[in-house]
C-alpha cells in the first residue's frame, strides 16, 4: 500500500517543525510517534521482476529515486533494485 523512504521521514520532520535546521533534528521523537501510514508514499512505486532494467532506471531517473522496489507476480516485494545495481549492469555490459 506504501513505502516509507528517506524523504519521508525528512518532509515529516519538516511537516512538524516548517523548516528544517540543526535544532529541528531535536524533535526526531515527535516525528518518531508519527504512524507509518501518515509519512509513507502511496500508492508506492515499483517495477515487476520481467520489467526490463532500462524501464526501471528510467522510472527511477522521472521520479529521482535512489532505489525501487522490485514485485512478483503475487505483488510480493522480491528486491530493491538501486542506482549501483543499474551501474553494475551498465559496466558489466548487460545493458
Amino acid at each position: 500500500v506504501g513505502v516509507v523512504t528517506e524523504r519521508d521521514v525528512v518532509d515529516s520532520l519538516y511537516t512538524l517543525e516548517g523548516t528544517i535546521t540543526p535544532e529541528a533534528f531535536t524533535t526526531w521523537g515527535r516525528a518518531g510517534q508519527r504512524l507509518v501510514g501518515e509519512i509513507m508514499t502511496s500508492p508506492p512505486l515499483f517495477v515487476t521482476e520481467e520489467a526490463e532494467v532500462r524501464v526501471a532506471t528510467i522510472q527511477m531517473l522521472e521520479h529521482d529515486l535512489k532505489r525501487i522496489p522490485v514485485v512478483n507476480g503475487s505483488m510480493e516485494v522480491i528486491g530493491v533494485l538501486n542506482r549501483v545495481d543499474v551501474l553494475q549492469a551498465l559496466f558489466e555490459g548487460q545493458l
